[in-house]
C-alpha cells in the first residue's frame, strides 16, 4: 500500500524476503518499537543496484505484510530514497546481516546513505556475517565500498549488533563500539507468535518431529532420520526457504511416506508447526531461535554457509554451549550414542540469561529511539562510485541527471578543445568547473534550464526540455543569451563519452596505448602531420606514462629513435601520419633490423576503399618494410563483434614479436577515416581494460616460471585442453598422472588426444547440451591450459570457452611459442616442450595434492549427458557398433567428414585404448585414406588397423588403396550414403555431392575380401569378422 503521511520509525531490512525467519525478525522488531508507542513504515528494497530486483505482488513477504496491514511504501529506484526523508525522522536498519559483503545484494541504502543529515539513524543488531578479512569489502563491491560505507556508519546515532565477533570487528577494524543485542525476534512476549499460529492454514493430527532445513542434503536428512528413530518419530514435518525452487528441492531430498514438506507459504503455518512439534532439528540460526521461544527440545546443524559464529553466540545466549549440535558427517551410532539428542533440555539457565539480554537489548532500543538527534551526527552520507555509473542507461527524472553527473559544455560547431570538461551541478543551485562570469549559477523551471552569470543575469537557456533523460544519451543545445547566433551545448560526461568510443578508430587507438602501456613501452617519437592527429591526441593525453618526443621530419624521427632504443636499450615507438612520410622511415628500419633494435612502427593510413583511386596522399603502407621487419600487422577497420579482441591480438602479438628470439623493429598500420575536428574530452581517453599476453620462454630466469607455478599451485579450478597428440610414451604418461594428481586440474579429452587416466574426461556430449549459463555456473575454469594440436572440429569446449565471462584466462603450452588464441582468452604462452612442463611444474608441487572438487564436477555433469544407445540401423548405430566391438590396442584413423563427429558424438567407450590418427590440421576430405595407408606401413605390429571413412571422402582418394601392399590387418569400413551426410543440411545439391558409386568392384580388384551391409542384421554380422583376427585385408561398405 501507499502511504503519505508521516510515521515515526521508518524500517530498513529484508521483511520482504522469501525466509521465514526474515519475515518474523522485522515482524518483532516492527511490533516492539509499536509497544514502545511509536508509528512505523516499513520501506521497501529500492531498485537499481547488482542483484536487486522486482519483487512479485504475491511474494510471501509482501503477503504477509499485508495481512498483518504493515505501513509499507513501493519499490523504486534507489535516486527515489530521499523522498522518504519527508515520511519519517528516525531511521532504523537491521537486524539480519545487511551489513555482511559477502552478500552482493547489499549497498548503500541500507547503511542509510539517502537520509538526511539531520534525521537520527539507529541499526539494531545488525549483522556482517561470518566476515573476516581486514578490509571490509568482497569482491561484489568496488575500491571505495570500505570509504564510502565508513562515511556511513559514522552518521550512525546509535549501532547494535547481535554477534560478538562482529562486535570486535567493527572495533578493531572500523573503530566503532556496539553493545551485543538479542535477535529482534526475542524482544516481543512468545503469545505474539502463537496467536499468528491460531491464523495457519495447515493442521497436524499425529505427533509429529519438525525438520527446518535451509540447505538440505543426503548427510542431514540421513541425521535427520536418525534422530526421529531414536525418539520415536514416525512422522516428520518439513520447512524449508519459503520459495517454490527451495521447496520442490527439499521434496526431491525428503521423498519418503515418512516426510510431509510443507508448500503453503507462510509465517503463520511455520510458526504453528513450531507450536505443536514435539522436537525439532534445523540447520537455521531463526530455526534455533524459535525453537527456544516455543521450549522445544532441538538439534542443530551450525550451517557453514550461512555464517557458523551466528549459531556459536545463540547457544552462548541460550547457556548451551554445543550440546545441541550435530554434525552432517554424524551416523547413526553417533546420533545414538549422544546424550542431548533426547526430548529433555533444560531451559532454566538459558531462560533467565535470555530475560536479562532481552531486557537490556529493549531498553537500549527505547532509549536509541527517545533520546534527542545527536548533533555531532548531523553529517552527508556517501555513495559509492559504480552506484552512479550503473545510472549511465537509466532514463531518470531531469533533476536526477544534473545532479549525479558531470558535463561537457561547448559550443555548437566547436573546433579544438571544449570550453568546459567538468561541469558539475550542485544541489544548492550553484555550478562547478565552468567560467563564473557567464556559468555561476542554474536554475529548473519545469522545462527550461537557466545558466546565470555572477551579475545574476540570464546567460544561457536551453526550453523545451524532457521531464526524462538517460546519462549516456544526454545532449542539450541551448542559445547564448548575449549573442543569439551562438548556440551552448550541454552534454553529460556518459554521453560525450559514448559519442567519442563511437568512432571505432579512436577506439582502437586506446587500444593500442593500452596494450603499449602494459608492456611498458614509454618511449614515443612522433613525427606529427594530418592523419595521425588521433593517436597524437591520444598520446598527449597519457603523458603521465609516456615520454614523448617531437622531430618534424620522418627519416631524422627514425634515427632519432633508434638512438634512443640504442641507448636505452628499451623498444621505442616511432610514429608518424600517411604517405611518403612512411616512406622516409624505411633507412631507420633498415638499420634496426640489422641492428637488432626494437623500433614499435606506427603508420597513419587511411580506409582500403580509398587506396589505388588517386586518392591524396596514399600508398600501400601495410607490410612496406617487408623483408627487413619482424612482423608486420594491418589493424582491422571493420567494427564487429570481435573487432577489438582481433585488434588486441594483433597489436599483442607484434609487440611481443619485437623482443621475442631476438629484438627487431615491427609495424603497426591504422587506418583513420574520421578525424574529429573538435578533440574528445579527456575522461574518453581512459584506456579499456583488454587481455593482456605474456611469452615466458626457456631462456627466462626460473623465478619467471617459479611465478607460473606458485599461481598454479593456488588455482582451484584448472582445465587442461589435451589437443590432438601422439601416444604417450610410459614416462610422458607418468609426468603427466604426477601433474595431475597435484594440481587441481581436469584433463579434457577426445578421441584425438589419446590419453586416458582417472583425472580424464571426455565431455563431448555434456558440453553440446548444456547451455552457456550452465557452463558458467558450474564447470567455469579459472585458468585454461592447453597443449597438443587441435581438438575435433567444431568441439563445444570451443565455444563454451569463448563464450566464458573475462576472468578466465588461457595458458598455451608449446614449442613454437606462437600467439594462438583459439578460446578468445589467451594471458600466457609457455614457450617449452610439454614434457618438460608436465615434469618440472610436477617436481615443483611435490606435497601437494588434486583435492578433486573440480574433477568431480565435471564426473557429476559428463554422467548426466551420456551417448544415445542407437538401435536403428544407420550410421550413427555403425558408428558405435565400430568402436564398441574394436579390440583395445588397435590402431584407428577416423576419415573427415560426418565420421569424425559422430566417433564423438556417439561414443559409448569415453578412455578405451586405441591408437587414434585424424587429418585434422585443416580437415580436408582428400587425404584420409593415403593418410591411413601411410600409419599401416610405418606400423609393423600385427594388431589391426581401422579406417572409419566416408563415400564421398573415399572416392575422391580411391587411389591411396592402388599399387600398394595390402597387409593381412587392414580393416577399412566405408559408409556409402550416396553423398555426403555432414553437408545436407545446406539443402544445396551440389554441397551434398550425391553419387551412385560402389566400391565393391575397385576393391576386390586389389585383393580386398569384401563385406556389404543392407540392414541391420547383415551389419552385425558383417562386424564380427570385420573385427576379428581373420586373415584380410577386409574393406566393409556400410549401405544406408
Amino acid at each position: 500500500m501507499k502511504n503519505n503521511k508521516k510515521y515515526d520509525v521508518a524500517i530498513l531490512g529484508w521483511w520482504h524476503n522469501s525466509n521465514y525467519g526474515s519475515m518474523l525478525t522485522y515482524y518483532a522488531l516492527k511490533k516492539a518499537i509499536e509497544n514502545l508507542d511509536y508509528s512505523t513504515l516499513m520501506v521497501n528494497e529500492s531498485m537499481g543496484y547488482p542483484n536487486r530486483h522486482k519483487l512479485p505482488n504475491d511474494a510471501p513477504g509482501m503477503t504477509f505484510a499485508r495481512r498483518q496491514n504493515y505501513a509499507y511504501t513501493e519499490q523504486e529506484h534507489f535516486l527515489e530514497n530521499e523522498k522518504y526523508n519527508e515520511l519519517a525522522d528516525t531511521f532504523v536498519v537491521g537486524s539480519d546481516q545487511l551489513w555482511n559483503p559477502y552478500i552482493g545484494r547489499i549497498n548503500d541504502d541500507l547503511f542509510l546513505n539517502f537520509t538526511a543529515d539531520d534525521k537520527k539513524r539507529i541499526a539494531y543488531g545488525t549483522s556482517i556475517g561470518n566476515f573476516s578479512r581486514p578490509k571490509f569489502s568482497s569482491e561484489h563491491f568496488g575500491e571505495d565500498f570500505e570509504q564510502v560505507e565508513r562515511q556511513n556508519l559514522s552518521r550512525f546515532d546509535w549501532v547494535s549488533m547481535r554477534e560478538s565477533d562482529g562486535i570486535s570487528y567493527f572495533k578493531e577494524n572500523l573503530g566503532i563500539d556496539a553493545p551485543q543485542v538479542v535477535d529482534p525476534v526475542f524482544l516481543i512476549d512468545p503469545k505474539e507468535y502463537w496467536k499468528l499460529a491460531d491464523e495457519a492454514t495447515i493442521n497436524f493430527e499425529e505427533e509429529y518431529m519438525l525438520a527446518f532445513i535451509l540447505d538440505p542434503d543426503e548427510d542431514k536428512k540421513r541425521n535427520i532420520e536418525a534422530v526421529a528413530d531414536k525418539l520415536g518419530f514416525n512422522k516428520i514435518v518439513v520447512f524449508t526457504d519459503a520459495n517454490g525452487p527451495r521447496i520442490n528441492y527439499a521434496r526431491s531430498i525428503f521423498n519418503s511416506e515418512r516426510y510431509e514438506v510443507i508448500d503453503d507459504i507462510r509465517p503463520e503455518n511455520f510458526l504453528y508447526a513450531y507450536k505443536n512439534a514435539e522436537y525439532v532439528v534445523t540447520d537455521s540460526f531463526h530455526g534455533s531461535c524459535f525453537s527456544y521461544i516455543a521450549q522445544k527440545p532441538f538439534s542443530v546443524f551450525y550451517n557453514t554457509i550461512r555464517g557458523a559464529n551466528r549459531f556459536a553466540s545463540l547457544m552462548t545466549l541460550f547457556k548451551l554451549g554445543d550440546t545441541r549440535r550435530i554434525y552432517p558427517e554424524n551416523t547413526a551410532e553417533d546420533i545414538n550414542a549422544n546424550i542431548n539428542v533426547s526430548k529433555v533440555i533444560d531451559f532454566t539457565d538459558g531462560n533467565a540469561n535470555l530475560k536479562i539480554e532481552r531486557e537490556k537489548s529493549y531498553n537500549w532500543l527505547e532509549k536509541a529511539l527517545s533520546v534527542d538527534k545527536a548533533t555531532d551526527k548531523i553529517l552527508p552520507g556517501a555513495t559509492m562510485k559504480r552506484n552512479f555509473d550503473n545510472l549511465k542507461s537509466v532514463k531518470l527524472s531531469l533533476r536526477n541527471v544534473l545532479l549525479t553527473n558531470k558535463f561537457v559544455f561547448y559550443r555548437q560547431g566547436q573546433h579544438g578543445e571544449t570550453l568546459r570538461q567538468d561541469v558539475g551541478f550542485n544541489a544548492d543551485g550553484t555550478l562547478s568547473g565552468t567560467n563564473p562570469i557567464n556559468e555561476k549559477s542554474w536554475k529548473l523551471e519545469e522545462n527550461r534550464l537557466i545558466f546565470y552569470g555572477e551579475s545574476n543575469q540570464e546567460t544561457t537557456v536551453w526550453d523545451n526540455l524532457n521531464e526524462g533523460y538517460r546519462a549516456d544519451d544526454f545532449r542539450i543545445v541551448g542559445e547564448f543569451i548575449p549573442n543569439k547566433a551562438v548556440h551552448h551545448v550541454l552534454e553529460s560526461v556518459p554521453a560525450a563519452i559514448k559519442r567519442d568510443n563511437s568512432n571505432p578508430d579512436f577506439y582502437k587507438t586506446k587500444i593500442l596505448l593500452s596494450r603499449l602501456k602494459a608492456y611498458g613501452i614509454k618511449y614515443v617519437v612522433m613525427a606529427p602531420g594530418g592523419r595521425d592527429v588521433v593517436l597524437v591526441r591520444a598520446f598527449e593525453n597519457h603523458r603521465d606514462f609516456f615520454d614523448i618526443h617531437y622531430v618534424i621530419d620522418e627519416r631524422s624521427a627514425g634515427y632519432y629513435a633508434l638512438g634512443l632504443a640504442n641507448k636505452t636499450k628499451e623498444p621505442v615507438v616511432i610514429m608518424v601520419t600517411s604517405g611518403t612520410a612512411v616512406s622516409n622511415l624505411a633507412p631507420a628500419v633498415t638499420e634496426a633490423y640489422y641492428m637488432d633494435l626494437p623500433l614499435i612502427v606506427i603508420t597513419a593510413d587511411r580506409y582500403p576503399e580509398f587506396h589505388e583511386i588517386g586518392e591524396d596522399q596514399t600508398i600501400e603502407q601495410a607490410n612496406i618494410f617487408e623483408p627487413m621487419i619482424k612482423k608486420s600487422v594491418n589493424l582491422p577497420v571493420t567494427k564487429e563483434g570481435r573487432t577489438d579482441w582481433y585488434t588486441n591480438r594483433l597489436i599483442s602479438e607484434a609487440i611481443l614479436e619485437a623482443r621475442h628470439n631476438g629484438t627487431g623493429p615491427i609495424h603497426i598500420n591504422l587506418s583513420f577515416d574520421i578525424l574529429p575536428n573538435m578533440a574528445p574530452i579527456h575522461a574518453s581517453y581512459e584506456l579499456p581494460r583488454m587481455k593482456h599476453v605474456l611469452r615466458v620462454t626457456k631462456q627466462d630466469s626460473l623465478a619467471r616460471w617459479e611465478d607460473y607455478v606458485q599461481t598454479l599451485l593456488k588455482t582451484r579450478k584448472i582445465l587442461l585442453v589435451y589437443g590432438q597428440d601422439y601416444k604417450p610414451t610410459n614416462t610422458q604418461k607418468a609426468n603427466i598422472e604426477k601433474f595431475a594428481s597435484r594440481y587441481n586440474v581436469v584433463i579434457l579429452a577426445d578421441w584425438l588426444s589419446n590419453i586416458q587416466g582417472d583425472k580424464v574426461v571426455y565431455p563431448f556430449n555434456t558440453l553440446q547440451r548444456m547451455t552457456q549459463r550452465q557452463f558458467n555456473e558450474k564447470l567455469l575454469p579459472d585458468i585454461v591450459l592447453s597443449v597438443g594440436g587441435k581438438n575435433v572440429m567444431n568441439h563445444p569446449i570451443n565455444f563454451k570457452l569463448r563464450g566464458a565471462p573475462m576472468s578466465v584466462r588461457h595458458w598455451r603450452i608449446a614449442a613454437d611459442g606462437k600467439f594462438k588464441d583459439l578460446f578468445f582468452h589467451l594471458t600466457s604462452i609457455l614457450e617449452t616442450n610439454p614434457d618438460w612442463f608436465f615434469e618440472y611444474f610436477s617436481n615443483k608441487a611435490e606435497n601437494h595434492i588434486n583435492d578433486e572438487q573440480y574433477l568431480n564436477s565435471w564426473k557429476e555433469e559428463v554422467k548426466k549427458y551420456p551417448a544415445t544407445i542407437h538401435e536403428n540401423y544407420n550410421n550413427h548405430y555403425a558408428t558405435q557398433q565400430l568402436m564398441e566391438k574394436m579390440p583395445e590396442g588397435s590402431l584407428f584413423h577416423i576419415g573427415v567428414g560426418s565420421a569424425f563427429m559422430l566417433t564423438h558424438s556417439e561414443n559409448t567407450v569415453p578412455g578405451k585404448d586405441l591408437e587414434v590418427f585424424l587429418n585434422m590440421g585443416t580437415n580436408g576430405i582428400d587425404g584420409s585414406a593415403s593418410a591411413y595407408m601411410g600409419q599401416v606401413a610405418a606400423d609393423t605390429s600385427e594388431r589391426l588397423k581401422f579406417l572409419l571413412i566416408g563415400d564421398v571422402s573415399f572416392f575422391y582418394d580411391m587411389n591411396s588403396l592402388w599399387n600398394k601392399k595390402l597387409k593381412k590387418n587392414i580393416r577399412i569400413m566405408m559408409v556409402n550414403n550416396s553423398g555426403s551426410q555432414l553437408l545436407r543440411h545446406y539443402e544445396a545439391k551440389g554441397s551434398a555431392a550425391p553419387h551412385n558409386t560402389v566400391a565393391e568392384g575397385w576393391v576386390k580388384s586389389l585383393g580386398f575380401d569384401y563385406i556389404a551391409s543392407h540392414d541391420k542384421e547383415g551389419f552385425d554380422e558383417g562386424l564380427k569378422r570385420f573385427t576379428s583376427n581373420d586373415e584380410g585385408p577386409i574393406f566393409f561398405e556400410v549401405f544406408l
